[in-house]
């Protein structure tokens, strides 16, 4: 009897835990940079609307490169950390889920940490489904090339090589996958970092066969755009485009109608010959906080290249880029600002960082202006005032006479003029 109530606890007990709605982190601790994979189970009703996630440092949110994806029954959120340490969180809100076969509805949300640590590398989608190819992105955090080794379930110690400071798209494709396939692929660098990312790779035998005649003759050096930067400051992003074919004319550029508001290319239409290359400049302006994404398509009748385009928008995020040029910012004739100062011009975001095209002011001190100059002038008039009244009214003062004065003035007079001091003798 005693076994069987037991058994019967036991039996409630794993139900509830079946039942119950979990939110979980592949770890508690992160490297700045790092892709920060979550997962959330349980017999959610309702699929989880992506603008009720977000990331938290204390009560205020911040923004990151983040998305949510349905994998079978289980969501996963990936996002890309940002590069300062401290205490954060992940919420989720209004999640709705059933439990005991009553609906409910309920708030997530899980701690965690960003050590002072700076991740090896960082990979973009997290998460992903795919009937095709996905195309990810892996950024090197190091000043060193580290290789990528990826197993999948018939692929193994498959690798590629990213140079120091640089990123690279690495397209998975259908032909490395046997069957179609749920779980993980599996991304170890050389320095021994790993990445678990979800995948649910849905294998389709007719996009199997490809043309192999059939190659990308134009293209962008640009293939993203990562970025976390600040609502109403300007920035410059570099790509050049390449024909690697025969002569190409009528290319035209464009930006996604999404983001086109606040993207603008400086071209719009091209002709290229055979191997030429241009260069195009990107200027990126928010004048709202928030997270974008969207597109710059370069295309001809025959052939077409896309830079995808992740912004996180903040009031007082300090400037990150995923996305790195070979240019220098001293090819630039740019300068670099410390922490303590801001740019006073355009920013672009060079092999070296943040290069500022422009100047480098300190952030508490206003750059000197007109209007500095016209208060100085104020200052100085006003003082040259107040001297030439002082003078008037010393002059005023001075000249001016009291009846005491004036009859002090009679009695001298009077004395001078019947003075016997000194002239009267005895007799």
């Amino acid at each position: 009897m005693k076994r069987g109530i037991a058994i019967f606890f036991i039996l409630i007990f794993s139900f509830t835990l079946m039942s119950a709605l979990n939110i979980t982190l592949d770890k508690n601790s992160f490297n700045k940079g790092e892709t920060l994979i979550s997962s959330i189970s349980g017999v959610i009703t309702e699929p989880i609307d992506k603008s009720n996630i977000g990331f938290y440092n204390g009560h205020v949110q911040i923004p990151i490169t983040f998305d949510i994806v349905k994998i079978n029954e289980t969501y996963y959120i990936y996002g890309i950390l940002p590069f300062q340490e401290g205490n954060y969180s992940l919420r989720v809100n209004e999640v709705n889920y059933k439990e005991f076969n009553q609906n409910k509805k309920q708030d997530l949300d899980v701690n965690f940490t960003v050590s002072s640590g700076v991740a090896d590398f960082a990979i973009n989608p997290g998460a992903f489904i795919t009937s095709s190819s996905q195309d990810l992105t892996l950024s090197n955090y190091l000043d060193k090339q580290i290789t990528i080794y990826y197993e999948t379930d018939n692929e193994k110690n498959k690798s590629f090589t990213i140079p120091p400071q640089e990123n690279k798209k690495f397209s998975l494709n259908t032909q490395d996958f046997d069957n179609t396939y749920a779980g993980m692929v599996i991304f170890t660098s050389s320095t021994g970092f790993v990445y678990n990312i979800p995948v649910y790779v849905i294998k389709n035998e007719t996009n199997n066969v490809i043309n192999k005649n059939e190659t990308e003759r134009l293209s962008f050096s640009l293939t993203s755009v990562d970025a976390q930067l600040k609502k109403g400051e300007s920035y410059v992003y570099t790509s050049n485009i390449k024909n690697k074919g025969n002569n190409l004319e009528n290319i035209s550029i464009f930006v996604s109608k999404d983001i086109k508001k606040y993207v603008n290319i400086s071209i719009s239409n091209l002709s290229l010959d055979k191997e030429e290359e241009k260069e195009i400049k990107i200027g990126v302006l928010f004048d709202k906080t928030g997270n974008f994404s969207g597109t710059i398509t370069a295309t001809t009748s025959n052939f077409s290249d896309v830079i995808n385009l992740e912004f996180s928008i903040g009031e007082d995020t300090v400037p990150v880029s995923s996305t790195f040029n070979n240019r220098t910012c001293s090819n630039l004739n740019g300068k670099t600002c410390s922490s303590s100062q801001k740019c006073s011009g355009n920013i672009e975001f060079t092999k070296d960082g943040s290069c500022c095209i422009g100047s480098c002011v300190n952030k508490n001190i206003t750059p000197a202006t007109g209007s500095s100059t016209n208060w100085i002038a104020v200052v100085v008039i006003v003082l040259i005032l107040i001297a030439i009244a002082g003078f008037f009214f010393w002059k005023i003062k001075k000249t001016k006479k009291t009846p005491r004065d004036v009859l002090k003035d009679k009695s001298k007079s009077f004395s001078d003029r019947y003075e016997t001091k000194g002239k009267l003798r005895n007799y």
